[in-house]
């Protein structure tokens, strides 16, 4: 008796519909892949937004350490003709390096 219901069972639960239908199955897995791909198009364009905003600012961080340093650079060489008059071209030179 228990093996005829254990095969009544089986055959029972071998005949009903599957939840999804394998067309259903591979469109599901066709949209995976085609989100994936469009998630990385995003994640690209996202990241070059994100490098150009902080190129931005790293370049203006620099270009205001190079002003800060040729401020400087003219600040030694006014300081120098304030108290030597003519500054020597060699000692210019050395200080344009």
């Amino acid at each position: 008796q228990e093996s005829l219901d254990s095969k009544i069972k089986t055959f029972e639960e071998d005949r009903k519909m599957p939840l999804l239908t394998n067309m259903e199955l591979r469109g599901i897995e066709t949209g995976k892949e085609i989100g994936k791909e469009i998630g990385k198009e995003i994640g690209k364009e996202i990241g070059k937004e994100i490098g150009k905003e902080i190129g931005k600012e790293i370049g203006k961080e620099i270009g205001r350490e190079i002003g800060i340093l040729e401020k400087a650079h003219e600040d030694v060489k006014l300081v120098l003709r304030t108290r030597l008059g003519d500054i020597p071209v060699k000692i210019e030179q050395a200080l344009d390096k």
